[in-house]
């Protein structure tokens, strides 16, 4: 494949940086139809895959993708992580659970909308486990790996973490009032930050997936919750 221009893949690496905020305007603001959102999440996802993939045959510098070194760091990072912010999670739920409730409704209507309902475990078995991984590969691998090309690595990991809450924000809105919004879309900022951390300190995805997965677990449990 033939490579391209420096200048011109940074131009279309940056440009792949805002897919998913662009993917989460539609299928949460301006989409209605089951069928249509399935089907802009799905293609949003593929092109999200395949676009870190292409760059770097077009001629991208990345790190290698590693998922299996340093595996007993990973696992005691990943797991300490996702507990101690699960744990946060679980506590803020339960000390404002009258809160939360009153917003019950806003989910259902959009786990509906997504047709899920009727799957949840399984969709949040997937979303926990599968997704978890896509994001920290497009994310901690792509992102803040490209980004690092271009500035340090501390500010490209902040400059990630920004990024990464973007489409959380969109998301978070259609549930929240805009000060929860703010407040919990720039949590989802610091843990993207936290991940990009044990990505770097570990070499390797696997702590970061690890405690990727047990956050979205517990976010899941807590949507359970509220819709029944």
């Amino acid at each position: 494949m033939k490579k391209l221009g420096k200048r011109l893949l940074g131009r279309v690496f940056l440009a792949t940086i805002f897919l998913q905020l662009i993917g989460s305007v539609f299928y949460f603001l301006v989409l209605t139809d089951t069928g249509a959102i399935q089907l802009t999440y799905a293609a949003s996802r593929t092109i999200m895959f395949a676009a870190p993939i292409t760059l770097v045959l077009l001629g991208l510098s990345l790190p290698k993708f590693n998922i299996s070194s340093e595996k007993r760091k990973s696992v005691l990072y990943g797991v300490g992580t996702g507990i101690a912010i699960s744990t946060l999670i679980l506590s803020v739920f339960y000390l404002f659970n009258s809160t939360f409730t009153s917003f019950a409704g806003n989910i259902a209507d959009k786990v509906s909308d997504f047709g899920i309902l009727k799957y949840y475990f399984l969709a949040a078995v997937g979303m926990s486990v599968v997704h978890s991984l896509f994001e920290e590969y497009f994310w901690r691998w792509y992102v803040v790996g490209g980004l690092e090309l271009r500035m340090a690595t501390n500010h490209a990991i902040l400059l990630g973490g920004l990024f990464f809450a973007m489409h959380h924000y969109i998301i978070l809105s259609q549930f929240f009032p805009i000060g929860l919004t703010l407040l919990f879309g720039t949590f989802v900022g610091v843990g993207g930050v936290i991940w990009s951390l044990i990505y770097k300190k570990t070499g390797s995805l696997l702590g970061a997936w690890i405690s990727h997965a047990i956050v979205d677990g517990t976010l899941f449990y807590i949507g359970y919750l509220l819709i029944n």
